[in-house]
C-alpha cells in the first residue's frame, strides 16, 4: 500500500549517510518514486534525491595565505577601467 511505501521510504531518507555507501538500487528506487502518484511519496523521493547530491558533493578546499601574501599582490590599473575596452568588444551591437 501506499502507506507502507511512504514509511519505507521515509526510513529510507534517514539512513542516508556520508560514510555508508549508497547501493544503486536505493537510488533507483527514489528516482522511479519521482513519478508516483501520491504527491507525498514524489516529495519523499525529492528529498532523498538532494540528500544525495549533497553527500555526493566533494568538500571544500581552503587555502590559507598570510596577511603579507594577500597585501603585497600587485595591482595593475590597466586591467580594469571602466568604459569601452578592447576585451569588452564582443558584447557590443553594431558599435553601439
Amino acid at each position: 500500500t501506499w502507506r507502507q511505501q511512504e514509511t519505507t521510504m521515509s526510513l529510507m531518507w534517514l539512513l542516508l549517510q556520508k560514510r555508508v555507501p549508497i547501493p544503486s538500487s536505493c537510488i533507483r528506487t527514489f528516482v522511479d518514486f519521482l513519478v508516483h502518484d501520491n504527491v507525498e511519496l514524489r516529495k519523499i523521493s525529492e528529498e532523498g534525491i538532494t540528500a544525495f547530491s549533497r553527500l555526493q558533493k566533494p568538500g571544500r578546499i581552503y587555502v590559507e595565505k598570510t596577511l603579507e601574501e594577500i597585501l603585497q599582490r600587485p595591482v595593475n590599473v590597466d586591467e580594469c577601467r571602466p568604459g569601452d575596452r578592447d576585451d569588452n568588444l564582443w558584447v557590443t551591437i553594431d558599435d553601439y
